[in-house]
């Protein structure tokens, strides 16, 4: 089964993705670049994924570039967590759970995928690790991971 992404929203240039990395002082991976340019959000008919051949959770959606602010727009996604997720972290999508799929912007593993588990984030003080699990080495391989349950 291939994967579709469907509802994403209107197309976006390399300038709307730089005045994203602009707004939010960060450098994104070309990979993840040519994926909003490409698609720019939206619902993959694919959703779920496994850690360690167990289904772990899914990803309804991924955010796009849509105006500011509003829901699933990736800069309003990422001020809304931004006193819970680790600034080397930027979301990227979301489970039906209230989890996130945030993208690596740490030097050590530029570009790898995490998730951002919201039952064990640290609502009473600073973001931390504890609630970050790698679940692919990019975004490549997390496409190519997921499938239906």
């Amino acid at each position: 089964m291939n994967l579709e992404i469907t509802d994403s929203y209107p197309s976006i240039s390399d300038d709307d993705i730089l005045a994203l990395e602009q707004d939010l002082n960060i450098k994104l991976p070309t990979e993840y670049k040519e994926f909003l340019k490409c698609y720019n959000g939206g619902s993959p008919s694919l959703q779920d994924y496994k850690l360690d051949g167990e289904l772990f959770d899914d990803i309804g959606w991924f955010f796009g570039i849509r105006d500011y602010p509003s829901g699933q727009d990736i800069k309003t996604e990422n001020e809304e967590v931004a006193d819970r997720l680790l600034n080397h972290y930027l979301a990227i999508g979301g489970s039906y759970g209230g989890n996130l799929i945030c993208i690596s912007l740490k030097k050590s593993d530029y570009g790898s995928i995490y998730r951002w588990d919201h039952e064990t984030a640290n609502y009473d003080g600073d973001p931390w690790e504890d609630n970050m699990t790698k679940i692919s080495k990019n975004l490549k391989e997390f496409l190519s991971n997921l499938y239906a349950e």
